[in-house]
């Protein structure tokens, strides 16, 4: 009876995650964000109803299956949120108003500083 409790605890729990990141889908204003929502909290969602399944079900091979579904979910969902968000990124950078690489202009005003601009000679 308290395993089938903590096993819709972890369902309804994941399904509230998952709604969360639909609705992060549709509500956020663009696509880097909302790429996020879709991956972290998705992925978050996934795993607590899997965990939900394995504790309802309680054997062995659901728990393995269980835990191969969430490591190939957890490794491919931030891969391809990020070559999503690398494709809008370069493709919309004007229409997003996002700001190009701040690490790649600082690091052209260094190289291109002499020893004299050093902070050990001041």
């Amino acid at each position: 009876m308290i395993g089938a409790w903590v096993s819709a605890v972890f369902i309804v729990g994941g399904s509230l995650f998952v709604l969360v990141a639909a609705l992060g889908v549709l509500r956020l204003p663009d696509v880097l964000c909302r790429m996020h929502a879709a991956t972290k909290a998705g992925a978050f969602g996934v795993g607590l109803m899997l965990l939900g399944l394995v504790v309802h079900a309680g054997d062995l091979a659901t728990a393995i299956k269980a835990i191969l579904v969430v490591a190939c979910f957890y490794l491919t969902a931030p891969i391809a949120g990020h070559l999503l968000g690398r494709i809008a990124y370069h493709r919309q950078r004007g229409e997003l108003n996002l700001q190009t690489d701040d690490w790649a202009d600082s690091t052209k005003a260094k190289s291109k500083t002499t020893n004299r601009d050093s902070p050990s000679d001041r």
